[in-house]
């Protein structure tokens, strides 16, 4: 059975974290050659947070995915796998931590 996406998912406190996730992701990601399904799940307080610092347009569709995409976080994480050339994906979400990774790894 071939590895096909490791997951990735970060939250409101995993700042301290991010560093050794993606490093972990890229040992498996990649010698697998699999993708990395990065996620990053908001709490209802920090997405307000997050989406009002973002400056989005006041006709802009705004989605915890847009936010996640355009999140520090997920773009530095994005910056390491995209300069050893491993695919990824972004995806947000708002909710429990716990919970959102495990309904969005279903998903995938």
């Amino acid at each position: 059975m071939a590895l096909d996406t490791v997951h990735a998912a970060v939250g409101d406190d995993d700042d301290d974290r991010v560093d050794a996730l993606v490093q972990t992701a890229i040992d498996i990601a990649g010698p697998a050659g699999a993708t990395v399904a990065l996620l990053h799940v908001f709490s209802e307080d920090q997405y307000r947070r997050v989406r009002s610092k973002l400056e989005f347009g006041p006709n802009d569709e705004v989605t915890p995915d847009k936010v996640a995409r355009r999140h520090v976080t997920l773009r530095q994480m994005g910056a390491e796998l995209d300069a050893l050339d491993i695919g990824y994906t972004t995806q947000g979400s708002v909710g429990e931590k716990g919970e959102r990774v495990v309904n969005v790894a279903e998903q995938i």
